[in-house]
C-alpha cells in the first residue's frame, strides 16, 4: 500500500485509502461515500479462545478500534 500512498502524495493519481491513513498525509478526499464500508472482524481459532495472552491482545484491538470509531469510518 506504501507504493499507492505514494502515487497518490506525488500527485500521479487517486486512490481509495482510508480516511485515518489520507489524514495524516495531507490527502484531499474528492468522494468519500464509495461504497466499500466493510465490518472488521478479529478471528480467534477456538482451541485459542482461552487462552489468557490471545484474550488480552484481542481486548486491546477491540478496544482500539472502538476507541477510534470515528477516525476508521
Amino acid at each position: 500500500m506504501s507504493a499507492h500512498i505514494s502515487a497518490v502524495e506525488a500527485g500521479i493519481g487517486m486512490g481509495v485509502l482510508p480516511n485515518f491513513i489520507a489524514l495524516t498525509k495531507n490527502l484531499i478526499c474528492v468522494h468519500n461515500n464509495i461504497g466499500c464500508n466493510q465490518p472488521i472482524w478479529l478471528v480467534i481459532h477456538s482451541d485459542l479462545t482461552n487462552s489468557r495472552r490471545i484474550r488480552v491482545v484481542a481486548d486491546f484491538l477491540s478496544n482500539l478500534v472502538q476507541e477510534n470509531k470515528t477516525r476508521l469510518a
